[in-house]
């Protein structure tokens, strides 16, 4: 599937592996992975997927960055007097 759709996985920094068993010793594996298109990956050529910490899981959560900038608008609250006739 992953040929027949073109996809390719987005390297991940960090972490060499993203799952273990937690035995002694320990079985590691790639199990994770982030997969795009390519014109997914050219509207956002700037992506990274950092491996972050497994806490509680045997299972690397990978963040994927778009590096995309947010602009937020702040939308005050402004009270109107003639709310109150």
């Amino acid at each position: 599937m992953i040929n027949s759709t073109s996809l390719r996985e987005l390297q991940r920094s960090s972490s060499r592996f993203t799952w273990t068993n937690k035995q002694i010793p320990p079985i590691m594996c790639v199990l994770d992975r982030v997969l795009v298109t390519n014109s997914w990956e050219d509207h956002f050529d700037l992506s990274t997927v950092v491996a972050a910490p497994r806490l509680g899981s045997d299972h690397n959560p990978l963040p994927l960055d778009t590096n995309e900038i947010v602009v937020t608008q702040h939308h005050y609250f402004r009270f109107s007097a003639h709310w109150l006739n």
